[in-house]
């Protein structure tokens, strides 16, 4: 059960008349319109934390101790373990996830993106083979039909994309590094 507090301000004369109206007409009374009017102000100002920049480097790790609720400890150690974590390692994962705001990824989740990857880059390669044919067809004096024109222009837009896709896929692989202090690609 939650406990309150009781907060007592005082107000210049009229506020608390002004309040009162305010409430009524939101059809609440004053204590839960002020508390309403609180939650709101609480919510629009809370605080702004700028994600932590990457300082480059080595850097050493640093032993910290931190205290969680009895009842989570279980499932906190098997979301850790279906991770391949210990339960520090997968804290610190998620620790450096929030302050970080960049993608921490585990080292399975790095192997299949790069994985990703790789087969990404081999749909490019047989799509520029694909128009690299019908381009040697269109050299050779051949015309291309309308239809042939609009694949060839599909082909090179899905070439893009892929490659656009791909790095992205870098930037993500970048970014898992760099929030692990590892600047290997």
């Amino acid at each position: 059960m939650n406990k309150d507090e009781v907060l007592s301000a005082r107000v210049p004369v009229g506020t608390k008349a002004a309040l009162t109206l305010l409430a009524q007409r939101s059809k609440k009374k004053l204590p839960a319109f002020l508390n309403m009017l609180y939650e709101a102000v609480l919510e629009s100002e809370s605080v702004k934390v700028e994600p932590t920049a990457v300082v480059p480097g080595p850097h050493k790790m640093k032993r910290l101790e931190y205290l969680l609720p009895d009842f989570l400890e279980k499932p906190a150690r098997q979301r850790a373990e279906q991770l391949d974590f210990k339960l520090a390692g997968w804290v610190s994962y998620m620790v450096q996830a929030a302050v970080m705001r960049e993608p921490v990824l585990t080292n399975k989740e790095l192997e299949a993106v790069r994985e990703s990857n790789r087969e990404l880059a081999a749909v490019g390669r047989n799509l520029n083979q694909i128009a690299r044919a019908i381009n040697e067809e269109v050299a050779s004096g051949r015309k291309l039909t309308a239809s042939g024109l609009l694949r060839l222009q599909s082909l090179q837009e899905v070439n893009a994309s892929v490659a656009e896709l791909r790095e992205k896929i870098d930037q993500l692989v970048i970014a898992r590094n760099r929030a692990w202090g590892n600047e290997q690609d």
